[in-house]
C-alpha cells in the first residue's frame, strides 16, 4: 500500500517489515499473533502548511488506517495543548506542546518550529505505558 506525497515514498509494507522485523506472513509462522506497536516522532507542529517530513507521516498514517491489523501506528507531532486525533482505531496523532519551543523562543524558522529540549517527561510516560 503507498501513498505519494512531494519527496516522499510511503510505503506501508516497508514500515510494518521495519517495525515486525518480519512480514505478516512470516509473524504468523513464527507464533507472533502481536500486532506491532510504532510510535513515531516527528519533532515538527502538525498544521495545514506544514512542509514535506509532517505531510510524508500523515501519508504513512493513511495508509495505516486501510491495513488493520498490520501494525498499531502512532506519530506525535508538536501542538498547542496535548491532544489526540484518532484516524482509526489502530491509527492516531498524537500531539504534545514543546518544552522548550522555538516559537516560544521567538526564533526564526524557515523549516518549521521544533522543541530544543532534550528530554520530554510527558512523551517518555507515553512511550513507556
Amino acid at each position: 500500500m503507498r501513498g505519494d506525497a512531494p519527496g516522499c515514498r510511503c510505503d506501508l509494507a516497508g514500515l510494518v517489515h521495519v517495525a515486525a522485523g518480519s512480514s505478516p506472513a512470516s509473524r504468523r509462522w513464527q507464533g507472533l499473533t502481536a500486532v506491532p506497536r510504532v510510535a513515531v516522532l516527528v519533532d515538527l507542529p502538525l498544521v495545514p502548511a506544514a512542509g514535506g517530513h509532517v505531510k510524508c507521516w500523515e501519508r504513512f498514517a493513511e495508509a495505516a488506517v486501510a491495513a488493520p491489523g498490520e501494525l498499531d501506528l502512532t506519530v506525535f507531532f508538536l501542538g498547542e495543548r496535548p491532544e489526540t486525533r484518532e484516524l482509526a482505531p489502530h491509527v492516531r496523532y498524537r500531539l504534545l506542546p514543546a518544552r522548550l519551543g522555538t516559537r516560544d523562543l521567538r526564533l526564526e524558522s524557515g523549516a518549521g518550529h521544533t522543541d530544543l529540549a532534550g528530554w520530554h517527561p510527558r512523551l517518555a510516560r507515553e512511550l513507556a505505558g
